[in-house]
């Protein structure tokens, strides 16, 4: 069965803590390595209602964009909103992976999916990491509009290529 470790070491093989800005919290934040990871979940953010259903949904492991804890804790206690969260997580066996800011910057990371969703071509990073032998890692992304377009015509544009609806 695959390992809490697996995931990490398939996260960390696609956007490497390297990456990571120096300030960030990236890996396992929560858990024990050598559980099984059966059931993954993943996330934006570890909010209390994705905690309640990690639990009520027996996952193993969750992957999560932003970290928790963020920064580090003098102590973890339900009596704070983070330390709940991280209690009620712990108690339940669930293990926490955040790749953060290396997703951001990885190659095939959040930032370039969205700037191809958005159908931007010479796609590159705003800030590239010098240290990285591809030249697609880094922080951000830019890139050119295919054809000019109104701001109007570029909303619509990216609410489809983001499945979003507008409200």
């Amino acid at each position: 069965m695959t390992t809490v470790a697996e995931v990490g070491a398939f996260m960390e093989a696609f956007a490497p803590k390297s990456l990571a800005a120096d300030w960030d919290n990236v890996g396992l934040l929560i858990g024990d390595s050598a559980r099984p990871a059966a059931r993954i979940m993943t996330s934006l953010s570890l909010t209390s209602d994705v905690v309640e259903e990690a639990v009520a949904e027996r996952a193993d492991l969750v992957i999560v964009h932003h970290p928790l804890p963020f920064r580090p804790l003098k102590t973890i206690t339900t009596d704070s909103f983070d330390g709940g969260r991280i209690w009620r997580l712990a108690s339940a066996g669930i293990s926490v992976y955040s790749p953060h800011t290396g997703f951001d910057s990885a190659a095939r990371g959040i930032n370039q999916r969205l700037a191809e969703l958005l159908k931007l071509t010479d796609i590159t990073p705003l800030s590239p990491i010098a240290t990285a032998s591809d030249a697609q890692v880094g922080v951000g992304r830019q890139g050119v509009l295919a054809q000019a377009m109104s701001l109007d015509a570029f909303a619509k544009q990216a609410m489809a290529g983001l499945r979003a609806t507008d409200t």
